[in-house]
């Protein structure tokens, strides 16, 4: 999925594979997914793989989505996920269009930072 922001700003969120591929056993540990960013804004372009998400988190994510696309109310203005990497905020809500603030922490901002300091 491709976020397009204003300043042409993108946001490239897409599930590379599972963290674990070979787990099959294990509810908790064969459920975690990779999850590819690229980012690019105003402050910096940048990438990044993590697993930030777990496929109950994707689910959630698409629900939420497919109900702000066709105008039903969600439960929330905002997700957050257990690995706090990844949160979306609905900081704007019309019948003609949303906007939503994609906000990054810990291991997605720690590549941000890293990005902006050029040490990689």
């Amino acid at each position: 999925m491709i976020l397009n922001g204003v300043n042409q700003q993108t946001v490239d969120f897409r599930i590379t594979n599972y963290q674990f591929p070979e787990i099959k056993d294990c509810h908790y540990d064969s459920n975690w997914l990779l999850v590819y960013l690229k980012v690019k804004s105003n402050c910096k372009n940048w990438q990044t793989v993590g697993s930030s998400l777990l496929v109950g988190d994707l689910n959630e994510i698409i629900k939420w989505f497919d109900k702000l696309s066709n105008n039903i109310e969600t439960d929330s203005d905002s997700l957050g996920f257990l690995e706090l990497n990844l949160k979306f905020k609905l900081s704007k809500k019309s019948t003609e269009e949303k906007h939503i603030r994609i906000m990054f922490n810990l291991e997605s901002r720690l590549k941000m930072k890293m990005m902006k300091k050029n040490i990689l």
